[in-house]
């Protein structure tokens, strides 16, 4: 089956729709009435995990091919007998008897049956099978049974050669990084199919990002079912978070009103402050949907309404260009980027019938491809398991000890936070990779506030045009003559502020000007942060080749300053950091991306309790 549909896929050969109908019909007529398969139907041998997911397979792909589910598109665009598929009963069936008996090691064809397993999850997006995170349990399983010589050998097989292929399969293609995950919602959760009503739209819209933004590089996407924890503490919740934030975006739809424990709820939130995107749809434009789906925004994000997106918001050419009354998108906006983005009309019904070619098929793909680039920043996610940077609140109350580094941000009337958990995810990835004794709290703080003397590490965020007063900037300079250092950037790159600040600094130090901090200085060294700067990712312009999002290039990196003495005390940077250091940035953001904000970030507070 896995080569029948790669000789249509890769080497463009066509199948007959009847010989996918075929096979699709003996994988239905051979299931056994506990949900799988033996090796041999007509026999009565018991059934096996092998065969079982072999059978899985075998349904998902034919299912796929023929394209026979009831859904229909009429030509005004609705939408009948959604989430109506025919061979709905027997996938279900045989994934029951996958979760019910899955096991990672058998007495006998142990690393084909990890073939199976891997093919079963990526095909179906089952990230768990019940309980069992599928690709982790394998790959703890092969990584405590390689042989000296890098090997593997089932003890029923003898030849180390087919059981080491299996092993690399599944290692390989199980870790192909997730760009969505789609999120089961329901007050059944996994009983009630609503949260599933179309089933490879996801998919399709993957499989689509891959070959048109991300230049063919193998992605995936998996089903993300919370409510298979109980997670009732914060650190359950925060570890659902880190699990779901290995994908850069979580989508959900639906018919009914969308249902999740308050746990889940939680989850969504966090995940959302630390870096994640939400995308939703009232799939077939259902009301039930659009007004549960508000009300739950409206919970998780009460100061932050939704609201329609402007036609200047840069998802309409994210990648393709599409006049904003294609599709009346609503938004969320977290500081400086739109976090959450709903479709009130349908675009998965399109996606699922997979016909890029029709009008509408193309406009619902193009669409989903601006919402991924938009989302993703066009940088593809890292591999499945990779470890994700999740930050756990402190304690309320907690008291700060003497001597560790506490942070201010300089408020203005340029719009001083656009990015207000910048320094706290800075702070957060110093504790835990350089043991620096810092606190996680900012304190927003006016320029002329007696208090700034007590802060030698000052951080400066803004979109728009700002100015202080006299007083203000006496307090700021004599701070910064006396040991302080004050770090600044350009949200995103904003010319107002980039040019208020160039202004500012003409007046707060008339006597010296900003001055480009060469490559070869200290602050870039391995003696200030541990390992030399030479580079840094940085989108230095909005458009690239053919009016495309401009890409992340490899930069040296560029860095502004004031000296006071022997020493910089204005470290500035017109390309954005602040939003980086969220992993809020987006395709019209001109700035670094999150790891080169930290390189570059950390630096400066280094410098700063260095020099």
């Amino acid at each position: 089956m896995p080569g029948l549909d790669l000789l249509q896929h890769v080497a463009g050969a066509k199948i007959d729709k009847q010989v996918w109908k075929d096979i699709r019909d003996f994988y239905e007529h051979t299931q056994r009435a506990d949900g799988g398969w033996p090796y041999n139907p007509t026999s009565s041998l018991e059934t096996t995990l092998t065969m079982t997911t072999a059978g899985l397979c075998g349904l998902l792909i034919a299912g796929m091919e023929t394209k026979e589910g009831r859904e229909k598109i009429a030509a005004d665009g609705t939408v009948t007998n959604c989430g109506q598929y025919d061979e709905a009963r027997a996938v279900h069936r045989a994934l029951q008897w996958v979760v019910d008996h899955f096991r990672v090691s058998l007495p006998r064809h142990t690393f084909y049956s990890l073939y199976g397993i891997e093919r079963a999850g990526r095909l179906s997006g089952e990230r768990f099978f019940g309980e069992h995170d599928w690709y982790r349990e394998g790959c703890e399983f092969l990584v405590g049974k390689q042989r000296e010589d890098g090997s593997w050998l089932d003890n029923s097989e003898p030849w180390p050669t087919v059981s080491t292929c299996f092993a690399l399969l599944f290692l390989s293609k199980g870790r192909t990084p997730i760009l969505i995950s789609k999120v089961v919602h329901g007050s059944n959760h996994r009983q009630s199919n609503d949260w599933n009503n179309d089933r490879n739209d996801a998919r399709h819209l993957v499989e689509y990002a891959s070959k048109e933004l991300f230049r063919r590089q193998p992605m995936g996407w998996q089903v993300f079912n919370a409510s298979r924890v109980n997670a009732t503490t914060d650190d359950e919740i925060l570890a659902l978070t880190g699990e779901l934030l290995q994908s850069p975006i979580a989508y959900f739809n639906g018919h009914e009103s969308p249902s999740f424990q308050s746990s889940e709820e939680k989850m969504l939130q966090q995940y959302v402050d630390q870096g994640g995107f939400i995308f939703a749809e009232a799939c077939c434009g259902r009301k039930e949907f659009d007004e549960g789906f508000r009300e739950l925004m409206g919970r998780l994000f009460r100061d932050n309404p939704l609201k329609k997106l402007p036609p200047e918001h840069p998802i309409w050419r994210a990648h393709a260009v599409i006049p904003p009354d294609a599709c009346p998108l609503e938004g969320i906006e977290y500081g400086c980027k739109t976090v959450v983005i709903y479709s009130p009309v349908d675009l998965s019904c399109q996606w699922e019938q997979n016909q890029p070619e029709t009008a509408r098929g193309q406009l619902a793909f193009r669409l989903g491809g601006n919402l991924i680039a938009y989302a993703t920043g066009m940088e593809p996610p890292k591999p499945r398991l990779t470890p994700t940077d999740v930050m756990a609140a402190d304690p309320e109350g907690k008291q700060i000890p003497r001597g560790f580094l506490k942070v201010a941000q300089l408020r203005h009337d340029g719009d001083w936070q656009p990015a207000p958990n910048a320094m706290r995810r800075l702070m957060d990835h110093l504790r835990k990779t350089k043991g620096l004794d810092v606190d996680l709290q900012t304190k927003p703080i006016y320029g002329n506030d007696p208090d700034l003397a007590d802060f030698k590490f000052l951080y400066m965020h803004g979109r728009g045009h700002f100015s202080f007063t006299p007083e203000a900037a006496k307090n700021i300079r004599t701070d910064l003559e006396t040991g302080g250092l004050l770090f600044a950037d350009a949200c995103c790159g904003k010319k107002a502020f980039d040019t208020a600040f160039r202004q500012w600094m003409t007046q707060l130090f008339p006597d010296k000007k900003l001055e480009v901090i060469p490559t070869g200085d200290d602050l870039y060294s391995e003696e200030i942060s541990g390992a030399a700067i030479r580079a840094v990712r940085c989108r230095t312009e909005s458009t690239g080749a053919a009016g495309q999002p401009a890409e992340y290039r490899d930069v040296p990196p560029f860095l502004e300053g004031i000296r006071v003495g022997n020493r910089w005390a204005i470290i500035y940077s017109k390309y954005d950091v602040g939003c980086a250091l969220e992993k809020h940035q987006s395709t019209d953001c001109l700035g670094h991306d999150h790891e080169s904000a930290l390189k570059l970030a950390g630096a400066a507070v280094f410098y700063a309790l260095k020099r």
